[in-house]
């Protein structure tokens, strides 16, 4: 039997090796919460305490040694707001926001942690704490979520009832060493691809440097792009509107780019009404401001203008606004933004305003205002695929940008875009 067969499954029914027993989170050790947030920015200056927001766990996904943070808080912080240190060892889930994306982490070192991550602390003598962050990585703790303020979560008496395969303390030692090993080695081969491929993407480059960094060439004048050409910027429509492709304009975008010398088409063309909404997006993303109220109404057309309306609650890239009349509604239980599309990062800003809300949360409302678009029912969570009208193609694009955990989804709108042409959604199968 491998390392990884021993640890598999959830069904305390199946036969283990003899001297294994299920084992009750709950009966293990003590299981628990961070704290909240400190609201306050002296908290954090030149802080030396490790802070672990749900965010430094989204970061590894999963790990044995989770060492770095975003941020550390100060000593007299934690004195202050009375915030308990975790000990290294200590195991660390999601508990509430992003239990769908069912991350683990170990701590490497002693470290604050934020009230939105379980913590199930280290008991030397009952088991060891590297095995059970290996075990419970295989348990899917989707199937005890429910919803608290539209939030995926799970409470602890759930987590605690959660079981386990453990073997002698000895046993546990040998396996998670044996996991460990094939795990770095794991990682050694990715590293090794990924440089592998690197050095063929530097091919190009080393023939052009040949040629340009010949002595020939040091005799050549040198002149600045600007003398030569005009430098400008394109735009990217929105795939909100299928009515902004289609025309006579060809639109060139990164998936054109072949490594040939000249682009004689695109692969797409615009409409020239598409052309107004790029550069009144492009005008708004140029000055780094987040909306936060992507919903159907506020695209408007006015004539044969398309228009993105409603910015009353839109903020700029790393400006703090929970002091605004707007944002403070949350504190009656209310919560900002578009009722039915809001992400699940604007649903926990309501009630800890340290919840960092940027561009990724735009994202994940076009999903599901994609969604509504496509199948005229709004998403409760990531949609079934066997809803999808468009042979399933379409779901696995709008699915990832529905994940709770904004690491999870695609970093940008031009990401998206690509995956659609990929998949040859702007042909017309999208609606």
């Amino acid at each position: 039997m491998t390392a990884t067969a021993e640890l598999s499954g959830q069904d305390a029914k199946r036969k283990l090796p003899d001297g294994w027993q299920w084992a009750r989170l709950g009966d293990l050790t003590e299981l628990t919460g961070g704290d909240g947030a400190p609201q306050e920015m002296d908290a954090f200056a030149n802080g030396t305490v490790p802070f672990v927001r749900m965010k430094d766990v989204g970061r590894y996904r999963f790990t044995l040694d989770l060492v770095e943070t975003d941020e550390c808080l100060t000593e007299e912080a934690i004195k202050k707001f009375r915030m308990r240190i975790f000990p290294a060892g200590t195991i660390l889930m999601p508990r509430s926001g992003s239990v769908y994306t069912n991350h683990r982490a170990r701590l490497g070192v002693p470290a604050a942690v934020v009230g939105h991550l379980a913590a199930l602390l280290p008991h030397d003598e009952v088991f060891d704490s590297s095995f059970v962050t290996l075990a419970l990585k295989l348990v899917d703790m989707r199937q005890w979520m429910s919803k608290t303020t539209g939030l995926d979560s799970i409470g602890f008496k759930e987590l605690s009832q959660v079981l386990i395969p453990l073997p002698p303390l000895a046993e546990q030692k040998r396996i998670a060493g044996i996991l460990q090993k094939q795990m770095a080695a794991v990682e050694r081969a990715r590293a090794s691809a990924e440089a592998q491929l690197q050095a063929a993407e530097n091919l190009p480059a080393a023939h052009l440097r040949a040629v340009f960094d010949s002595d020939e060439a040091q005799s050549w004048e040198r002149k600045n792009l600007a003398e030569v050409c005009t430098i400008s910027t394109g735009t990217t429509p929105s795939r909100l509107r299928p009515d902004y492709f289609g025309e006579d304009i060809p639109w060139v975008t990164p998936g054109d780019f072949d490594g040939s010398i000249y682009i004689s088409e695109g692969r797409e063309s615009l409409s020239k009404l598409s052309i107004q909404i790029c550069e009144a997006l492009e005008h708004v993303h140029s000055k780094g401001i987040i909306h936060r109220d992507i919903k159907p109404e506020n695209f408007i057309v006015l004539g044969s203008e398309i228009r993105m309306i409603d910015f009353g609650i839109a903020k700029l890239k790393g400006e703090d606004v929970s002091g605004r009349p707007m944002d403070r509604l949350t504190l009656t239980n209310e919560f900002v933004g578009p009722l039915f599309f809001s992400s699940p990062e604007m649903i926990a800003y309501a009630d800890d305003k340290s919840v960092p809300v940027d561009h990724r949360s735009d994202l994940f409302q076009m999903g599901k205002v994609l969604w509504f678009i496509a199948t005229g029912q709004i998403s409760a969570g990531v949609p079934s695929a066997k809803k999808c009208p468009h042979k399933g193609r379409f779901h696995g694009i709008v699915s990832r940008l529905l994940n709770d955990d904004p690491d999870d989804r695609q970093n940008s709108a031009n990401t998206v875009r690509e995956q659609f042409v990929s998949l040859g959604k702007a042909t017309g199968e999208v609606k």
